[in-house]
């Protein structure tokens, strides 16, 4: 076997343990593990940690007809004002980005046909058992043949009411769900949809996303803007109000060129549109060992730390980067070390606080 055959191997069995609610290694030692497969093969579906690596339950996999691509990622707002001044839109559809899990809804005839989970981006399994069941699912669209994508997922409300006590997190309680084979619990979860794709396309990100609504979808919050202000006060909006008062996970803002350049959606990360994260949650912990772990011709330290809560998880492991980041910042066993999760998935030492 080799190397990325046991990260993948590994990955895949860590992550069906975490969903099925038997943790076997803590969230740190994971992301390791997904850091590690990514620098061997960045291509590799499952580098992507996540839900991704629990998507393969042995369901039969279809093509997708609306690709998911990946949007360009702001971490702040300082990079947002970069990438907005590059752009000459005069107008923008800015919503909250949902974090469930990502489906292809493919209707036929103006009925649900199927429902495909994100997979690669490319290829999914059948997960039309689950999306039949789904408690605000929309299973008849007079007239409609076409795609619509959106994310699955359980309300914080009915996270916290029934699975608080099992799993973390919303989010991985609803990839439990998913992966189960006869769609149990799948009543529990509801779907949001933010894109649309049929034989006449719309013109504009807000004829789709009004034309969603009209239909029975439930849609993320959104907002027509024309600034980097705007886009900036309905961030802090969906920060400040998210779980309680809108009720789904979200990890930042989604901002859309509002004019569709259909040529640019067929790009693997479109120009046209974006992503703005939250700020990273950081935490304060010690330092207690330093070590080595070895991919290829590659050695990566990794800063073993007292363990700590940070973004819903216990984090006892931070990645160092390299020898040259251990210099710089004055790493030593002993010293206090201010950590985040970097893209949210792999925990990382951001400075030495002491």
């Amino acid at each position: 076997m080799s190397k990325i055959e046991e990260l993948e191997a590994r990955i895949k069995q860590a992550a069906t343990d975490y969903y099925n609610g038997n943790e076997s290694i803590s969230d740190g030692e994971y992301d390791i593990l997904v850091s590690e497969l990514k620098a061997l093969d960045p291509q590799n579906a499952l580098a992507g940690g996540g839900l991704a690596a629990a998507d393969d339950t042995g369901r039969k996999k279809y093509k997708h007809v609306l690709i998911t691509g990946t949007q360009e990622k702001c971490k702040d707002m300082i990079e947002f004002e970069a990438w907005f001044k590059n752009h000459d839109a005069v107008e923008y559809m800015v919503n909250a980005k949902v974090d469930g899990a990502g489906v292809e809804l493919l209707y036929r005839n103006g009925k649900l046909d199927m429902a495909i989970s994100r997979g690669d981006g490319f290829t999914g399994e059948d997960i039309t058992l689950s999306a039949m069941k789904w408690n605000n699912g929309v299973l008849e669209i007079p007239g409609f043949e076409g795609s619509i994508r959106g994310e699955f997922l359980l309300r914080e409300s009915v996270f916290r009411a029934k699975y608080s006590s099992k799993m973390r997190n919303a989010r991985n309680a609803s990839a439990g769900l998913a992966k189960r084979l006869d769609g149990e619990g799948s009543e529990d979860m509801s779907f949001i949809a933010y894109d649309v794709l049929q034989a006449s396309n719309f013109k504009t990100e807000r004829e789709k996303m009004e034309w969603l609504k009209s239909v029975g979808f439930d849609v993320p919050d959104w907002k027509m803007v024309n600034s980097v202000g705007e886009v900036g006060e309905f961030r802090e909006y969906i920060y400040k109000n998210r779980q309680e008062k809108i009720d789904y996970g979200c990890d930042g803002v989604v901002v859309k060129q509002n004019v569709i350049d259909y040529e640019d959606l067929k790009n693997r990360t479109p120009k046209t549109q974006c992503a703005v994260k939250f700020a990273l949650d950081t935490a304060i912990t010690r330092i207690v060992d330093i070590e080595w772990n070895c991919s290829g011709a590659y050695l990566s330290p990794v800063a073993i730390v007292e363990p700590v809560e940070l973004n819903e998880t216990t984090v006892s492991r931070a990645s160092l980067a390299n020898l040259n980041k251990i210099l710089e910042l004055g790493v030593e066993i002993g010293k206090m070390a201010k950590i985040s999760k970097h893209g949210e998935i792999i925990p990382a030492v951001d400075e030495i606080v002491g």
